[in-house]
């Protein structure tokens, strides 16, 4: 019996030691006037793991703002953001330690040149498995402003997270996260005790347990809390929130919309709490805070970037599916304990899926285009009919066509800026829901909670959940990991044939790639759902039988049951039809639209000398989402010429899925325009190419071989007669690399060029750096070698000034002027030249160096190099420099020369005709450039 107790009492002494929080005691004092906490502060650290450990580290994120060598720094020049590496020194944040403590002693402690965020903590006492030990810390931080991460000083408002040290956790090895921008820190639950001194007229907002004190200058708040994760603070100036007492929650937010009543709003919080409650449980604290900023720290973007006054939906409706999402988000980290950088896909899946059955439980009828659904033109379009939650299997489907979607369990920081923010949440939240469709709706939704039970104020592993409804389910659902979440295979299937007999629908199924996941396959009659049968997964193709009940078609996934690439092979017709697909000829481009062949019309608009404005339509295939094929034709309306012009593309692009291989893509184009008045120019080019894949999805850029085939055939005048430079093919194969980086940009061109008068081969390399003082600094080198040449005139040469666009690759405005202002037009090309000088061409070969450095803003000085040689000839060295007013790269800048090789330009009496300007008429570069500012 002696022996019993004891073992129950070691049991329980067990359980206990292990289930020891770390805790947390804070002394902090803001100084609003320097944006400065002074604090106090001691961790008591268990040791829960097996190791005996010699040293603590500790997570000092406030410290990550101190520099542009942080790794949150170097983050944000990924993420494509520039204001902190341009900020100022008062902008940014550090922390000081003045001492580390163990018992009254000084600990030594050190962080890395790489990881200045990170606190290595010698022990004086190596620290025993089920031990503890305490460390004091005085230390000093100066908050950063919160334009760079959303945590910080807005305006006379502080919002701090992850803003005091804290333990990092240890599984085997210490998980040493650096600050990466990604709004999340890894943390076990912690129990804490914070006393925060603010000066009169702030007010602090938690979720913590809060009491408060009122001083002669100071308000003295004591916050408390049991297994949190975190330890957000808010201190607003002057700004109350809203406090709303649910049935078992407070509502602590800020986020009231001032366009509707809030007694509505309060009405809405709880049903929101309830509809949470009935799906995860009941929270396990007492308060949750709600504010805007974590909003839009992640927002709803297609809210977000829209104009209010241009939304379609209305006010309530817009601030309710905002709050909605920062609730249920807030709500389900506190419910779920785990690694999001692990397992990111899980929460935000999780939290996309129970916005999906709010918004379809509230609002049934919701458009995705909202009340522009009703507006005459558009309310028969394919985007007006789609239900607002179709956007998540849309918004998928293009992605995933394109190749661009990451496999779920890729590690969060491994994520691009789209895949994280976008597309991973919403392939995770169609994943859920295609378990549902599977399984049923009730087995998981009982399986979500009881994994929640089982882990309530723990760390858990997601994992756990599939064991439990694996139990509960009579289907088998090891696909679910192997083959959706742990790999990046798409879902598309086909009825390959479908033979309707008497009694049943005999059906033969393809897979048209190589995952194996279940199919559902639906027998209709009259649009109604007669039957739904579901098939195990299947290599290749499958035959299966379903009972024929006066059935008239057999869909597969008609109802959307999971995230399929290609829909339009999903059906057939009991009796056959001679258009299967009738033609649908819309003026504005649509969603696709799986039993019809569609045609999309719009407008078409360019410019030059010797069409004048050139207007047309574009006739193409190409909806929303992409296919393999797809086709423009372009016929226009050149109004100076008074003739039909005009071009086409046909293009077949592939997406290899366990490759290297990025795209394949071959077709041909043609165009037909004016090079100069009267004649024109025909062009005929079929096309091949390969992208590959980046190594780091995160990272820009271009990597492509490109092979092209050009038959050019240029209209000569009445009794001139035709030469070779009149009519002439060639081959041209090159390859591109870009590194896009804001700081460092990298470009490099090589291509070669086969005809039957000569064969070349060149080199363009470019490179443009942003100093820290948002000069840029650029620099190219171009070579060009003849390897091959008989022609007899300059026609095919290298050229210092202007090239010579055989090609017909370059956007010349007038490209056969000999005089005038479309002279001045300058592209960068060749030689790079602004002026010229004699010879000009080179039949032999051709080096070149363009060099530029900003001066201020948008001037910028540059200056050119080149040596050059033609046959029978010395080589020839020149020089020029000048400067350059870059108002938006490659689209308007202005070259205005200094000097060259002869001397001294600002002399010549007709020096404007010396100046060169760039200018881009064409709308992809300019759409392109106005998307980079907004996003």
């Amino acid at each position: 019996m002696l022996r019993f107790f004891f073992c129950i009492f070691t049991l329980f002494t067990t359980l206990s030691i292990y289930s020891q929080n770390n805790k947390v005691a804070i002394d902090a004092q803001l100084f609003a006037e320097k944006n400065i906490l002074n604090i106090n502060q001691k961790i008591t650290y268990y040791n829960t793991s097996k190791d005996t450990l010699h040293e603590i580290v500790l997570r000092n994120w406030a410290n990550s703002y101190k520099d542009s060598e942080t790794p949150l720094a170097k983050r944000l020049l990924e993420d494509y953001k520039t204001d902190f590496y341009f900020s100022k020194d008062e902008d940014r944040g550090y922390s000081q330690i003045n001492s580390i403590k163990s018992k009254k002693e000084n600990l030594t402690y050190h962080s890395p040149h790489h990881q200045k965020d990170i606190i290595y903590v010698n022990l004086k006492k190596s620290l025993k498995p089920k031990d503890s030990v305490t460390i004091a810390l005085k230390y000093v931080i100066k908050i950063p402003n919160a334009k760079f991460t959303g945590s910080g000083k807005k305006d006379m408002d502080y919002y701090l997270q992850d803003w005091y040290i804290s333990p990092a956790p240890y599984e085997n090895n210490w998980v040493l996260d650096s600050h990466n921008n990604l709004n999340y820190q890894y943390n076990t639950p912690t129990n804490y005790h914070i006393k925060l001194k603010v000066p009169i007229g702030y007010q602090v907002h938690s979720a913590f347990h809060q009491q408060k004190e009122i001083g002669s200058d100071f308000l003295n708040y004591k916050l408390t809390g049991k297994n949190f994760v975190k330890a957000n603070i808010s201190i607003t100036f002057l700004k109350s929130y809203l406090k709303v007492q649910t049935d078992k929650v407070n509502v602590i937010t800020d986020f009231v919309s001032e366009d509707f009543d809030t007694t509505i709003q309060e009405e809405k919080m709880h049903q929101m709490i309830s509809f949470l409650e009935n799906h995860l449980g009941e929270l396990p604290h007492k308060q949750i805070l709600i504010e805007k900023e974590t909003y839009n720290q992640n927002p709803i973007y297609e809210l977000k970037y829209l104009p209010k006054i241009l939304h379609p939906y209305k006010e309530q409706f817009t601030w309710e599916l905002k709050f909605f999402k920062t609730l249920s988000a807030e709500y389900i980290n506190q419910m779920i304990l785990n690694d999001k950088y692990k397992y990111y896909c899980f929460t935000e899946g999780l939290e996309v899926y129970l916005f999906t059955k709010y918004v379809e439980e509230n609002y049934p009828d919701s458009k995705l285009v909202g009340r522009l659904a009703n507006i005459w033109g558009l309310k028969s379009m394919n985007i007006a009919k789609s239900k607002f939650t179709d956007k998540f299997s849309i918004v998928h489907q293009i992605t995933a066509r394109e190749n661009l979607d990451q496999s779920l369990d890729t590690p969060l920081k491994d994520l691009s800026n789209y895949n994280k923010k976008v597309i991973t949440p919403y392939k995770a939240g169609l994943s859920f829901i295609f378990l549902e469709n599977y399984i049923g709706q009730e087995i998981l939704q009982d399986a979500i909670k009881e994994y929640i039970h089982q882990n309530l104020n723990k760390i858990s592993d997601p994992n756990d959940l599939m064991t439990i409804l694996q139990k509960n389910s009579t289907k088998d659902i090891s696909w679910f990991m192997e083959e959706w979440v742990e790999s990046n295979k798409k879902i598309d299937h086909k009825i390959s044939k479908a033979t309707f007999k008497k009694d049943s629908v005999y059906i033969t199924l393809k897979n048209k790639r190589s995952i194996k996941t279940p199919v559902s396959i639906y027998g209709l009659k009259n649009n109604e759902i007669k039957s739904k049968t579901w098939t195990d997964g299947f290599d290749d193709t499958k035959k299966i039988a379903i009972k024929n009940d006066n059935l008239d078609k057999v869909i597969l996934n008609y109802e959307n049951d999971y995230p399929e690439i290609n829909n339009r092979n999903n059906w057939k017709n009991a009796k056959p039809k001679l258009f299967e697909r009738p033609l649908k000829v819309k003026l504005l481009k649509d969603l696709n639209d799986p039993n019809a062949h569609q045609v999309f019309l719009n407008p078409e608009f360019a410019y030059n000398f010797y069409d004048g404005v050139i207007l047309g339509v574009g006739i193409q295939n190409k909806a929303f989402i992409r296919k393999n094929f797809e086709y423009k034709l372009k016929p226009t309306y050149s109004t100076a010429s008074g003739t039909l012009t005009g071009g086409f593309n046909f293009s077949y692009t592939v997406y290899p899925e366990k490759t290297n291989i990025f795209d394949v893509s071959f077709g041909m184009s043609g165009s037909n325009y004016h090079y100069t008045k009267d004649l024109n120019y025909n062009v005929f080019s079929p096309y091949f190419s390969i992208d590959f894949k980046q190594k780091n999805m995160r990272a820009l850029g271009t990597n492509r071989i490109t092979a092209r085939f050009l038959g050019i055939h240029k209209e000569v005048a009445k009794g001139t007669e035709q030469t070779d430079e009149d009519k002439y093919q060639l081959l041209k194969v090159a390859y591109d690399y870009r590194k896009n980086q804001l700081i460092n940009d990298y470009k490099l061109n090589i291509s070669t060029e086969v005809a039957t008068k000569f064969s070349k081969l060149t080199t363009d390399f470019r490179y443009r750096h942003l100093t820290n003082t948002k000069r840029p600094v650029e620099f190219r080198f171009y070579g060009g070698v003849f390897l091959r040449n008989t022609s007899t005139s300059d026609y095919f040469s290298f050229n210092q000034h202007t090239a010579n666009d055989y090609l017909f690759e370059l956007p010349y405005l007038g490209r056969s002027e000999t005089s005038g202002l479309l002279t001045q037009q300058y592209i960068r090309s060749q030689g790079g030249f602004v002026t010229q000088n004699e010879p000009g061409f080179s039949n032999q070969w051709l080096t070149s160096i363009n060099t530029s450095i900003g001066i201020i803003r948008w001037v910028e000085a540059f200056n050119n190099i080149s040596l050059s040689k033609s046959k029978n000839e010395s080589a020839f060295f020149d020089y020029e420099g000048g400067i350059r007013l870059n108002f938006i790269p490659d689209i308007l800048e202005f070259y205005l020369p200094i000097y060259n090789k002869e001397g001294l330009l600002t002399k010549d009496g007709q020096y404007f005709k010396n100046i060169r300007f760039t200018v881009t008429l064409k709308a992809q570069p300019l759409i392109k450039f106005f998307k980079q500012q907004l996003f």
